[in-house]
């Protein structure tokens, strides 16, 4: 990255200078580890509606940010950032637990993609992994109502 910039350039305009350069097409797209090592299913993922970057640049970019608008990492909590399974979330819960504990994000900045794991879980059938995410989540209103969702369909599936 610090191709023709001075080595003792600070990291965020080096990180600003290299997302530059992606966009204008002039450096590598920074795509996840897995797609150039592993053939990736057809049906995993449509990579030509989204835009997906390695976790590490998404780090990157949110080292360099200097205000406070993140909607550019809104990808970043996707789990297709560090794995071709959609629903490996090992990588972006530890993300998750190390961001929030040095401040960059707050509980309740993170309680959307809390909720939007439990659902898609739910609506996929997998209420065996959702029992592992609502009792980790901080309390909320809809807390209960999960905990009782779950409690249901989990139920169901025993007997």
């Amino acid at each position: 990255m610090w191709y023709q910039i001075p080595p003792d350039t600070s990291l965020p305009y080096v990180f600003n200078t290299f997302q530059k350069l992606v966009n204008d097409g002039r450096a590598p797209n920074p795509v996840p580890v897995y797609i150039d090592e592993d053939p990736i299913e057809e049906d995993t993922h449509n990579w030509e509606t989204e835009e997906l970057f390695d976790l590490a640049y998404y780090l990157m970019l949110l080292h360099a940010r200097q205000e406070n608008d993140f909607g550019a990492l809104k990808t970043m909590f996707s789990a297709l950032a560090s794995t071709n399974y959609p629903l490996d979330y090992h990588m972006i819960w530890h993300q998750r637990v190390v961001l929030e504990a040095i401040g960059t994000f707050s509980s309740n900045d993170l309680h959307v993609l809390d909720m939007g794991f439990v659902s898609q879980l739910l609506c996929m059938g997998e209420c065996h992994w959702a029992i592992y995410v609502v009792p980790r989540m901080p309390h909320r209103e809809n807390y209960l109502i999960y905990k009782l969702l779950l409690l249901g369909k989990f139920s169901s599936n025993i007997v």
